[in-house]
């Protein structure tokens, strides 16, 4: 009877393991700064502007270039579509209604917050870098906790931060957007960090408490939700103790003002100054929701500018005789398709959707394989995606960094791990808990053929495409 035996083959590129490069290094540096907020804190606390970020931005990007992983990234699906939503932007841009202020998001928000995915995949080249820049936005997140801690400041009766978090809502979605990262950090670091992690997450569960933001109630209960249908039985057990003092620590934290805003979820009878508040903040936000969709309908293909929502909603509401209120569209989806079109907003959902679906065909790989690493990589991702869904329908932050970070580290993912299955699905073995170790692709041999019966060589690969290589045909 014929045998097998596994024959090694010349290790390539990814095998050869060698130390972190310049480029990993300052990959790192860069997410932990654009994550943590650092740089704005300090500026709270009397440090000067040293555009920090500027400068970290420029030598990445330079380094992409300079390398030629553009268009490594470009190529994927996510980054072709980020590439048509700008190109899209450039093309109403003359359609705008205030063209000096849809310049100005373009080339000062959109186009700083696009670069961010171009630096994330650009210089993630291996599973081990990839999974090294996940660690590192999990101490992020860590870090941004502990600065919200001890810069948070109450306006309104909500806690907020400094900076770009000074919204209580955005506080509430930056904490949850990045608690999955420092759920991945604690399975993955060894006992000395695990209780003050540990600590650092429910520290951020009561700030997202103290923020009072109902959207971030509404994150925290589906994102519960979706790692319960995700997990194995056993870690649902896990997940439900974390819940239960999640839930506790709520609890305990929790003062009569935010109390009183969540309760206008379940209860619109009370007549408290907190609640009142709170119908108010939900009737305006069904207000412009309506306005934001009178601007699509009469703005159908090029919208009425980037940027350009709160004068075109104000003009609006003037010509019907009503008081204009200012305001953002507070929903991304409408503040992108009253902003740019049908087109735009249909650019965006599609970015959403190749992520996502590149997230759950991952995940089915990943569990089909025994990819224990990756699979916990794409739950992180799954949550992550989640709350910036969420946060979508109650926040105008489109041209935010989220959507292109949150696909940057999709995409990295994607394609540092397509080796990984490759040589799972060639029957190679892998070394679980040391994903920079792993073991050369094999090639079954049939003893009693001889070499020529070899499996054959992998041709035409599609590294955006996961699972079973196209093999040439005999």
């Amino acid at each position: 009877m014929a045998t097998t035996t596994l024959a090694q083959p010349l290790p390539t590129a990814f095998e050869q393991k060698s130390g972190t490069s310049f480029a990993t290094r300052l990959l790192l540096i860069y997410a932990f700064m654009l994550y943590s907020r650092v740089f704005e804190a300090a500026m709270v606390w009397g440090v000067p502007n040293l555009y920090v970020m500027l400068m970290l931005s420029a030598a990445a990007l330079a380094i992409v270039l300079f390398k030629g992983e553009f268009a490594r990234a470009a190529r994927s699906p996510v980054g072709l579509l980020l590439l048509l939503l700008t190109s899209w932007s450039v093309a109403v841009l003359p359609f705008s209604q205030w063209k000096s202020e849809s310049l100005h998001v373009l080339t000062g928000v959109w186009l700083k917050s696009v670069a961010v995915y171009f630096i994330i995949v650009g210089l993630t080249k291996t599973f081990s870098d990839c999974r090294r820049v996940f660690n590192t936005f999990g101490w992020a997140a860590a870090a941004s906790a502990v600065i919200m801690a001890v810069t948070n400041r109450i306006v309104g009766d909500r806690m907020t931060s400094v900076g770009s978090l000074g919204n209580s809502n955005e506080a509430a979605f930056h904490i949850m957007f990045g608690l999955p990262f420092i759920i991945l950090l604690i399975s993955r670091v060894n006992k000395l960090f695990k209780i003050p992690l540990a600590l650092v997450g429910l520290l951020s569960l009561a700030l997202s408490v103290k923020t009072a933001s109902r959207a971030g109630l509404v994150m925290a209960a589906v994102l519960t939700v979706v790692a319960l249908l995700k997990v194995s039985f056993a870690n649902k057990f896990k997940i439900l103790a974390v819940a239960f003092v999640a839930l506790l620590v709520g609890a305990l934290t929790i003062d009569q003002t935010a109390l009183e805003r969540y309760k206008t979820m379940f209860d619109s009878s009370d007549n408290s100054m907190e609640a009142a508040s709170a119908r108010e903040s939900a009737e305006s936000r069904k207000y412009l929701l309506r306005e934001g969709i009178e601007l699509t309908l009469t703005h159908p293909l090029f919208g009425v500018g980037m940027g350009v929502f709160p004068v075109a909603a104000s003009e609006l509401s003037k010509s019907r005789g009503e008081h204009p209120l200012w305001l953002a569209s507070h929903n991304s989806y409408v503040q992108v398709s009253s902003e740019m079109g049908f087109v735009g907003l249909a650019i965006m959902v599609c970015a959403f959707a190749a992520c996502l679906l590149g997230i759950l065909r991952l995940d089915r790989i990943a569990r089909r394989l025994q990819l224990a690493e990756v699979r916990s990589m794409s739950l992180c991702l799954l949550l992550s995606f989640t709350a910036l869904m969420i946060h979508y329908f109650f926040d105008a932050s489109a041209y935010d960094v989220y959507l292109p970070m949150a696909a940057g580290l999709c995409t990295s993912a994607f394609l540092t791990a397509q080796p990984l299955i490759e040589r799972a699905e060639g029957g190679s073995s892998l070394v679980e808990g040391s994903p920079d170790s792993i073991a050369p692709p094999a090639v079954l041999v049939n003893q009693a053929s001889g070499p020529q019966n070899r499996q054959p060589a992998i041709q035409g690969r599609n590294p955006y495409r996961l699972g079973r290589p196209r093999v040439a045909k005999r």
